[in-house]
């Protein structure tokens, strides 16, 4: 009965946490938590289009099929729904992946508690964005690598588990090291016997492997033919060399790396230290260091967490963007694990230090801690009458005259105007027309395609008098749905 009872652990573990994604999801289209973004990629998947670099081909065929299959009337319920089955699943193989190196159901069952009550993980899990997808896939990643023994067969399809995360986002190439792991019975991973190193079976599970990598990476591939389609969403125009490669490389957001100054290093590790506790909190972020300093072996899974911890951190700090933050998904499921490590010792020592105390008593008042803790973020986390964005674009769209052309700015009010003029085809007399993206050439050529009644120029200026008869409806500074708009002449 006790090993029933532990076998359905993970079960109900990821029960718990869906739940609390299900009750704090956003209802539809939203801003909150830096996902204005999921307005681009729900258009994208709705008009079979590409959305912002690096085109995010397996995020689009995954959350396409999934919205397909749902039949919902609102797409970015569907795709918000998407990322919460995405970290939820996340969890749970983080349970197994524990309990399976560590062969302790605790260990295993604080780290999948913890790691899904994060701030930031929980927050990805109910938008619609990517990183909930892309944690899936790492989480999956580092179970086959660190689980699964070398087999030809076996070699091939967690290579192309890799190339396939590289679909969702190309930061999965800071888990290409794994691809060089020997069979995981190696208990020392620093230390691989010459013998085995260099056999050839070792460098045949290599190869296959990055075979793996580059045909799962192949789902890039898909990305020339959507662009196409000539869908009003299609960043590059990657139906050319030169479009798909400025697409896929991410090209328009390589100056986010170039910030390298004293006082900028400086500034960005201090809002690191303090958004990790954050996350963590103090009593978490002690718990982790204790098992650092008291638990630490050099075994493949504080070698390989260590790893997360510190390259993901260190894109994080030198990455410049606002949102450079959720790029610490993968750095906190390493401190999670270690957290996790560490309330196991503190259950299974302390009630030997402290004879008052026993280890249903310590396991009891941990896990109080984490049900206030959860507690105490539920309000900030619940997105349930966040209609913010909704409002925002439905209130433009139905008060700009007929036939109007909207000149919209930033990311918000742009992609929530995207989704439901394109996606929803709400307004299509209306023109939606970007102020930052208006100086790139091919979205010039994407207004021409979309709008053939719209004269476009290659200057913005020049728009109004060029459509001379059309109102033209113009952004304030802030996100007032109340645009000013005038005629150039009758």
């Amino acid at each position: 009965m006790l090993q029933l009872s532990k076998r359905l652990v993970p079960f109900l573990i990821t029960l718990v946490i869906s739940g609390l994604y299900l009750s704090t999801m956003a209802p539809g289209l939203t801003w909150a938590f830096d996902s204005a973004d999921g307005g681009d990629l729900i258009t994208a998947i709705v008009t079979k289009g590409v959305p912002h670099p690096s085109g995010y081909p397996t995020y689009l065929l995954l959350a396409g099929l999934f919205v397909k299959i749902l039949f919902f009337q609102s797409p970015a319920l569907s795709a918000n729904l998407f990322s919460v089955v995405c970290m939820s699943f996340s969890v749970f193989i983080l349970y197994q992946l524990v309990y399976a190196l560590e062969k302790k159901w605790l260990a295993a069952m604080f780290t999948s508690l913890i790691f899904g009550t994060f701030p930031l993980v929980w927050s990805q899990a109910i938008v619609t964005e990517i990183y909930a997808l892309q944690t899936l896939f790492m989480v999956l990643i580092l179970f086959y690598f660190m689980t699964v023994d070398s087999h030809p067969g076996l070699d091939l399809a967690g290579g192309g588990i890799i190339g396939l995360s590289l679909g969702v986002h190309l930061t999965t190439l800071f888990l290409f090291p794994l691809v060089l792991m020997w069979k995981p019975e190696q208990t020392n991973i620093m230390r691989p016997a010459p013998a085995q190193k260099f056999s050839r079976r070792y460098f045949k599970m290599i190869l296959l492997r990055i075979t793996g990598v580059f045909l799962g990476a192949g789902i890039y591939l898909t990305i020339p033919f959507r662009a196409l389609r000539q869908a009003p969403v299609n960043w590059g125009l990657a139906s050319s060399w030169e479009g798909f490669l400025w697409l896929v490389s991410g090209q328009m957001y390589h100056d986010r790396l170039s910030h390298f100054s004293a006082a900028y290093l400086q500034k960005a590790f201090r809002l690191w230290g303090g958004y990790m506790i954050g996350q963590m909190t103090v009593i978490g972020l002690s718990i982790a260091v204790i098992a650092l300093l008291v638990h630490f072996r050099l075994t493949r899974m504080y070698l390989v967490t260590a790893w997360l911890a510190i390259v993901y951190s260190i894109f994080a700090i030198l990455y410049f963007s606002p949102d450079s933050y959720v790029y610490l998904i993968p750095a906190l499921l390493a401190f999670s694990v270690w957290i996790g490590s560490g309330c196991t010792e503190i259950v299974e020592k302390l009630p030997n230090i402290m004879n008052v105390l026993t280890p249903t008593l310590v396991t009891t008042l941990l896990l109080t801690w984490l049900v206030i803790r959860t507690g105490l973020l539920f309000t900030k986390m619940d997105l349930t009458d966040d209609y913010t964005a909704q409002t925002y674009a439905t209130t433009v769209l139905n008060t700009v005259p007929e036939n109007a052309i909207v000149l919209t700015k930033g990311d918000e009010s742009m992609f929530s105007l995207w989704y439901f003029h394109f996606a929803l085809g709400v307004r299509p007399d209306v023109t939606i027309i970007s102020n930052d993206l208006f100086p790139q050439s091919w979205y010039r050529q994407v207004l021409k395609t979309t709008y053939k009644d719209l004269t476009v120029p290659d200057k913005i200026n020049a728009l109004a008098g060029l459509n001379p008869i059309r109102p033209l409806c113009v952004q304030g500074d802030d996100f007032n749905p109340e645009y000013q708009c005038t005629i150039s002449a009758e």
